[in-house]
């Protein structure tokens, strides 16, 4: 949401903004008074000024001026900050800026008004305009006059080429190409899967080479020849720096990036800080201060997850490294589709049959490590010294990459921090206090654990490394990366410690064993069924594989399920976990709700001993359950937690693991690697498509869509055809049990209705539009992302079942409404429960009230 740099104020619309700063007087004068000391740099090769007026259309006043933004989201061409590029941002020292009084045909206020607080410092400084990577391969492809599509030949051949290498596996293609409906009717250019490889091979790629290491593990097993036994791995993996500068430049990103670091907070005394970006966080901000004046941060972003390619075949497995950066939104970087994660490696999978079973472990410690020191080797001195990159803005900036945060599940996460598995990778809690609530965390220090690792490989008897739990490792991944302490990289993994872990693996099945599981069932089996939570029809206990999606829905629930079937403690405390679920997962937190989640977490441990008292638990003493103590430390250093989920990852497998050994031979690295590089061409391809060849042909809309003429409200949204259209009055009443339909229509036209026009009794033989549904937008709430829900009213009578098949039952849902629209939403008191029996249209001839 564009915000104005003067005050600091949020406004919905760039339009909006620009009449903002037009109007308000301080504002205003502050704007002229930046705009004199621009400075018009030369940024031509030769000498040559750049009359590009890139910003005329978006500057207040219809002035142009070279600027960019460094600082909040990258927006090219918007007032954020008209300042040239040897310009420092907003000074903490100007204090936080408040909303001025707008004029009155200004935007609406949205509820999600910011204060910003600019770094003291220059940040994200641009050095001189470039194109990116994707503005020279269309331009080379313009100076050649080639299609984007080539060397196919038209934009439909290509994509059935794209749809062929994405879904089907090699041999099925060549079946499809000899089909004589193939040959004769569609006649692609290709004729064989090699001719259709051949042509993706030609593609124009962007990204980084890939680079193959084959590694000799020498072993201490002998073989039967009587010599001492080795094994080959491959090391496969591209260069991340590199890659950083891909999603760096990438023009799908612009107007979605930050540069710098800024402080947010929710109101203008700056009492009530704010967290959702990574730039919102203290991590940037402190790291931004190391640095030289004008650098920019690219926070690098890691992943990783071992991952079963097929059950069958030998259960085969896949290591795939993963790489994002925090400059770009959290909201983008979480869609796969978006690209905004790539894949940079694949990590060896070793059975290190040549290897004693009681050195196995720590060897396999130590390949990893060595592996990953290897993937990560460039990023030592491009984090030291800084690399000069084009940004998706055009701007040649000064970065400097370096390891911010490591998503990963529990057990990887001990790997990587070289401590073991009942230990916390991130503190020194000992395992005995794994389940107590502590006053204090005592945090682990990267370049300490790097000491006592040191000493314990020269042999000699180290007792911290005994007392912090580590593993035997010569040299960690992480020990030359600068700005960085692995130990507070690892931010909160909502799916495996919360939704999968401390919910659905404990709390649930603690409640089983005390309320029993044929209680439990059938509890599940009879909540009232509900248009946005799952039915359970056959209870919880015969799901043997839970998806994140089923955790969550369970979620919605489980109060209702459990209260009554257990003590009054163990309801009291599973609400308090329930809580605590519900406020980690805001996409925005401020200092407020961060103490609303330490005050769920406080509540649960005041009431936990039930499960100790009840025989359901010995003690609490499991990771997962300490990890949620690290959440609010997280959330302020980095961010809220929706933007670290490993979900992404673990979705990602899908595109870069599984579907790649589908597709290719399942035998040799390199054609996963080949694989990748056509998914990635392709991408590329999309990404250099101009606006007047971009596909017209979205994604077919919901039919869930506003009706013309016939919205009540903005928020309201009915679908675009009625479902039962021309019901009569006697059809609403019977069919719909809506015996009061008349008569409390006909009062609310007589209370709504213009006093100076006569009001018409609907009767019995008056038609009405009749929908099955209704959508509510929820409000603009912090806690979620713009726009990011809707509820579902439905009022649908009873329909017969097809043959074989059962039918429905009518529905009549409950909400909450206002029992007086003067009334506020937020006061409880003001809102009455009501059964929805029917939605419906207004005739024409009745429709003269306002609404």
């Amino acid at each position: 949401m564009p915000a104005c740099t003067f005050c600091g104020k949020h406004v919905p619309t760039t339009s909006g903004l620009k009449r903002h700063i037009q109007r308000t007087k301080d504002c205003h004068q502050q704007w002229l008074a930046k705009l004199k000391t621009f400075t018009i740099a030369d940024y031509g090769n030769n000498g040559d000024s750049d009359n590009e007026s890139v910003y005329e259309d978006d500057l207040p006043d219809e002035q142009a001026s070279s600027s960019h933004s460094t600082t909040g989201l990258d927006q090219l061409g918007s007032p954020l900050l008209p300042v040239p590029p040897n310009s420092t941002i907003a000074s903490s020292a100007d204090g936080l800026h408040p909303p001025e009084p707008e004029a009155e045909d200004s935007e609406p206020v949205t509820g999600r008004e910011r204060f910003v607080e600019g770094f003291p410092g220059i940040a994200g400084q641009g050095l001189r305009r470039e194109e990116t990577r994707f503005d020279k391969l269309r331009r080379t492809q313009e100076e050649r006059r080639q299609a984007v599509w080539d060397p196919f030949v038209d934009e439909e051949e290509w994509e059935l080429a794209r749809w062929l290498a994405k879904n089907v596996g090699q041999n099925q293609i060549d079946e499809f190409l000899k089909l004589s409906i193939t040959r004769n009717r569609t006649k692609p250019s290709y004729k064989n899967k090699q001719s259709l490889n051949d042509k993706i091979d030609a593609l124009p790629a962007t990204g980084a080479p890939w680079v193959q290491e084959i590694i000799t593990i020498a072993g201490d097993q002998f073989g039967e020849d009587g010599r001492l036994m080795e094994e080959e791995v491959e090391l496969w993996y591209q260069d991340p720096v590199e890659c950083i500068h891909e999603l760096m430049g990438n023009p799908a990103f612009s107007g979605k990036q930050a540069y710098a670091p800024e402080r947010v907070y929710a109101d203008a005394a700056g009492r009530n800080r704010m967290y959702d970006e990574m730039w919102t966080g203290d991590w940037w901000w402190d790291v931004q201060s190391k640095l030289p004046p004008g650098a920019t941060v690219a926070p690098v972003i890691l992943a990783s997850d071992k991952t079963q390619l097929s059950r069958h075949r030998g259960d085969k497995e896949a290591w795939p490294v993963y790489l994002t950066i925090g400059n770009i939104e959290k909201a983008t970087r979480r869609l796969p589709s978006s690209h905004a994660m790539i894949l940079i490696g694949y990590l060896p999978v070793a059975e290190l049959a040549c290897i004693s079973e009681k050195a196995r472990s720590a060897v396999g410690y130590k390949l990893y490590h060595f592996c990953m020191r290897r993937i990560l080797e460039s990023l030592v001195k491009a984090g030291s010294e800084g690399v000069e990159m084009v940004c998706a803005d055009r701007w040649v900036r000064l970065v400097f990459p370096i390891l911010a945060a490591y998503v990963a599940d529990h057990p990887e996460r001990c790997l990587i921090a070289c401590c073991k598995q009942n230990r916390c990778p991130q503190c020194l809690v000992d395992a005995t206090e794994l389940g107590e609530l502590l006053d204090g965390l005592r945090y682990r220090d990267a370049q300490r654990t790097k000491k006592i690792l040191e000493h314990k490989a020269t042999g000699r008897r180290v007792r911290a490394y005994l007392e912090e739990g580590l593993r035997p490792v010569d040299k960690p991944c992480w020990t030359d990366l600068p700005h960085t302490d692995i130990h507070r990289c690892f931010m909160p993994d909502l799916l495996h410690q919360v939704h999968k872990g401390i919910i659905k693996d404990h709390l649930v099945q603690w409640c089983i064993r005390i309320a029993g599981k044929e209680e439990v069932d059938a509890r599940f089996s009879r909540m009232t069924d509900h248009p946005d939570i799952r039915h359970f029809t056959h209870g919880i206990s015969g799901i043997s594989q839970w998806t994140g999606t089923e955790s969550r829905e369970l979620k919605k629930v489980l109060i209702g399920v459990v209260n009554g079937a257990v003590q009054p403690a163990v309801a009291k405390a599973a609400q308090a976990l329930l809580d605590f679920s519900y406020y980690a997962q805001f996409h925005t937190h401020t200092d407020e709700t961060l103490d609303l989640l330490q005050a769920a977490l406080r509540e649960f441990h005041e009431y936990k001993d039930i499960f100790l008292q009840s025989g359901t638990r010995d003690d609490f003493n499991f990771p997962k359950m300490h990890a949620i103590l690290h959440y609010i430390d997280s959330i302020r250093s980095r961010g809220s937690a929706d933007g670290y989920s490993t979900e992404l990852p673990e979705r990602l497998h899908i595109n870069f693991a599984k579907a790649a050994y589908r597709a290719t031979n399942k035998r040799e690295n390199s054609a996963f690697t080949t694989y990748l590089d056509w998914r990635r061409a392709e991408a590329a391809s999309e990404q250099v498509v101009p606006a007047d060849n971009a596909d017209s042909n979205s994604d077919d809309e919901d039919d869930t869509q506003p009706a013309s003429g016939q919205q009540p409200s903005g928020r309201l949204i009915l679908p675009r055809k009625p479902t039962f259209p021309q019901m009569k009055s006697s059809e609403i009443i019977e069919d719909l049990k809506a015996t009061q339909f008349l008569p409390a229509l006909t009062e609310y036209l007589q209370k709504t209705g213009p006093s100076n026009h006569p009001i018409l009794a609907p009767t019995v033989a008056d038609r009405f539009d009749v929908y099955k549904q209704v959508k509510i937008r929820r409000p603009d709430l912090l806690v979620l992302e713009p726009n990011q829900a809707s509820d579902r009213i439905r009022a649908s009578p009873a329909s017969k079942g097809r043959p074989g098949r059962s039918g429905t039952p009518s529905r009549a849902d409950t909400a909450l409404v206002l029992a007086n629209e003067a009334s506020n939403v937020s006061d409880l008191t003001a809102l009455r429960v009501a059964q929805v029996r029917v939605i419906f249209a207004l005739p024409s001839h009745l429709r003269v009230c306002p609404r």
